[in-house]
């Protein structure tokens, strides 16, 4: 009884990870064509905010201060 319970809960795991990558997946290809519609000028101001927003909370930013500073 347990093993049969075991591949079940295996099956379902495998199933709904396939779904999760799907679903990621048609998402990703919506924002890209989203992305492709938009003028590029203002994305790139979009983009450029937005890296200032969260650059420094990265510890790529971090580093690079540190860098820049030595």
């Amino acid at each position: 009884m347990r093993a049969t319970l075991r591949r079940f809960l295996q099956r379902a795991v495998r199933t709904l990870g396939a779904i999760r990558d799907a679903i990621l997946g048609n998402l990703a290809v919506l924002i890209l064509k989203a992305v492709r519609l938009t003028d590029p000028d203002r994305m790139a101001d979009f983009t450029g905010r937005f890296m200032r927003k969260i650059g420094p909370w990265l510890p790529e930013h971090r580093l690079g201060r540190a860098n820049l500073a030595a």
